[in-house]
């Protein structure tokens, strides 16, 4: 009889795997990559003493996803690990489980015959410059397959574009070139307009609130701003003296504007329930974040939040974090908890709340 066990590891991936015997060495030396705040998990198949097949699973923490990065089986026992990965991850937070695989691995198949469907490939699923974090990770050339089974069917299966940021500061124009596909722009997702609305948007480093606001409605997709704080720049106390100042004033200059091209601008309160209701009732949402919670490092970030499905955000996150082997599969379609959008969606000192809601 084959028992099958999910274990969640307290060690980095290759660490564990080190001490799994059966397993071939070259399967151990590709989890290198995988770890730091990452979950991990292994599903093994036993029977009689010996190891039958593994797969090695890792996720964001704080999501509701998990995603299979390494699959290995020295007999045919894929049916029953992956069944019992289902059970586990849909029994815990995920909403759905994906599967990250070489273009050409015989394993999409097999894994398309368990009932997983193929996400929609990327446009621009890497960045095309070195990735400071990255060090000498630069071999992008070899894109891997996505899959995904949801523990409910999506009721849209609609899927936006996904697109890797280019910069380290290009978040925001990403998510505003990602709303404007699903507002049916037709105008396609290039570096051109990535940087062309990063120019519009800021004074200096990353975009602003405001400054995305006017970007959209010189575009004719007018939002409504929503703020915690009617001045955010004034809550930024990462930049020098002289940099405050300078955005604080651009800042005021794209509210006026703002208003001028029709951005209404809302200062109130916004709870987990508020930002729920929003996407609830269709709204495409575009929230400031800080990725502390979920990368690790605390650093201002713009997503996209394009539906709400089984108790679940629905969000492009446009910067994977490649020294612990993320790629457009975990945050394309990335699901995110309520609590855990309820944790990232600050930034400043005192934080406020900034987003960017849109009509469809």
């Amino acid at each position: 009889m084959t028992q099958i066990e999910v274990t969640l590891l307290d060690t980095r991936p290759v660490e564990a795997l080190a001490k799994i015997d059966g397993l071939p060495a070259e399967f151990v030396a590709e989890a290198e990559i995988y770890g730091g705040v990452q979950e991990a998990h292994t599903v093994t198949a036993i029977a009689d003493g010996a190891l039958q097949g593994l797969l090695l699973v890792v996720n964001r923490p704080h999501a509701a996803y998990v995603k299979v990065v390494g699959a290995w089986l020295g007999e045919p026992v894929l049916a029953e690990l992956v069944a019992a990965l289902e059970e586990y991850a849909f029994a815990r937070t995920a909403v759905a489980v994906k599967w990250q695989l070489p273009q050409e691995s015989p394993l999409v198949a097999q894994v398309k015959a368990l009932g997983y469907e193929s996400l929609r490939e990327p446009i621009n699923p890497v960045r095309p410059v070195v990735d400071e974090l990255a060090d000498d990770i630069t071999d992008y050339g070899a894109v891997p397959v996505g899959l995904v089974k949801w523990r409910v069917a999506l009721a849209d299966p609609v899927e936006p574009p996904y697109y890797r940021q280019t910069t380290g500061f290009t978040c925001g124009p990403v998510s505003l070139m990602v709303t404007f596909d699903l507002l049916g722009a037709g105008e396609g997702l290039d570096r051109t307009r990535e940087l062309g609305l990063w120019r519009e948007g800021t004074a200096s480093g990353g975009t602003m609130p405001y400054g995305l606001a006017v970007a959209a409605a010189r575009r004719g997709y007018v939002p409504t701003l929503y703020l915690t704080d009617e001045d955010p720049e004034r809550t930024d106390t990462s930049r020098s003296k002289e940099d405050r100042e300078l955005r604080r004033f651009v800042s005021g200059q794209f509210a006026d504007e703002a208003a001028e091209l029709g951005v209404e601008t809302v200062v109130q309160d916004i709870s987990a329930d508020f930002i729920r209701e929003l996407a609830e009732s269709g709204k495409i949402l575009i929230p400031l974040i800080d990725s502390h919670y979920q990368r690790g490092r605390h650093g201002p970030h713009w997503i996209v939040v394009h539906g709400f499905h089984d108790g679940a955000f629905l969000v492009q996150d446009s910067s994977t974090a490649v020294e612990v082997g993320e790629t457009w599969v975990d945050l394309h379609n990335h699901p995110v908890p309520v609590e855990t959008l309820d944790e990232l969606a600050w930034w400043g000192s005192p934080r406020y709340r900034a987003i960017l809601a849109f009509d469809r």
